[in-house]
C-alpha cells in the first residue's frame, strides 16, 4: 500500500533518521558525563530512541516508504 502525502512521507523519513542521530548524539553524551546514575538515564534515553525507530519502520513498510528520500 502506498501513501499520496509527501508531507507526511518526508515526516516518516525525517523521524526515522532523526531518532537515529538522537541515539548516537546520547552515545555521545553518556561519553562525556562520569556520574554513574547519569551514565544510566542517557542510556536509557538513547535506547528510548532506537525504540522509536524499531516503531516508525514498520509504519513505513506498510506505506512503502523507503529509508531513504525518494
Amino acid at each position: 500500500m502506498t501513501i499520496d502525502h509527501p508531507k507526511l512521507v518526508k515526516l516518516l523519513q525525517l523521524a526515522y533518521s532523526a531518532e537515529k542521530a538522537a541515539a548516537f548524539a546520547y552515545i555521545g553524551h553518556a561519553g562525556s558525563v562520569r556520574n554513574p546514575d547519569e551514565k544510566v538515564a542517557i542510556k536509557q534515553i538513547e535506547m528510548d530512541e532506537w525504540q522509536h525507530r524499531e516503531t516508525v519502520l514498520p509504519i513505513m513498510r506498510q506505506y512503502d516508504i523507503s529509508a531513504d528520500r525518494q
